[in-house]
């Protein structure tokens, strides 16, 4: 019997354990082939994960320096409120002393309490209001708030 004869028959008497062996080496191949492209998503997914999360970062970065930038425009805008009512309450006391040296008689102290108690809750009045318009303006639509105060006090914002 010659080698070849030998090997074609012991090919012939054992060719189902041949086989399974052969088809478990190329089931192995392709389970490590897919392996390797799951893997491979995998990474590209991560990758691109992480550049959300930065570029998430930076929206937020900036966002929040917008709103620091419009509170402090919003803190200037009530100073600037609150020193208008001081020198309106100071003009004001002005013009009762004014009066009083203009008609050349004395008002009595009930008549000029009167006079401040009015105006002093007349001021108090526009300022709630421009506070609420302020805090409308601050919430809803900020550029708004920063061309009033723009308009208002003539300088420029540089954001």
């Amino acid at each position: 019997m010659t080698p070849r004869q030998m090997i074609l028959q012991f090919l012939l008497k054992n060719w189902k354990g041949i086989l399974i062996v052969l088809l478990s080496l190329v089931v192995m191949g392709k389970m490590r082939y897919d392996y390797k492209q799951m893997q491979a998503a995998y990474e590209a997914s991560e990758q691109s994960l992480q550049a959300q999360l930065v570029g998430l970062q930076e929206i937020h970065k900036k966002q929040m320096s917008d709103m620091e930038d419009s509170l402090q425009v919003y803190k200037d805008t009530l100073d600037q409120v609150e020193r208008d009512y001081q020198e309106s309450q100071e003009e004001l006391l002005e013009v009762i002393e004014n009066r009083r040296e203009e008609y050349g008689r004395q008002f009595s102290q009930d008549q000029v309490e009167r006079d401040y108690q009015e105006s002093q809750e007349e001021l108090l009045e526009v300022i709630e209001n421009r506070r609420e318009e302020y805090g409308r303006q601050f919430s809803q639509d900020p550029e708004e708030l920063v061309e009033t105060i723009m308009l208002m006090y003539g300088f420029d914002y540089v954001p």
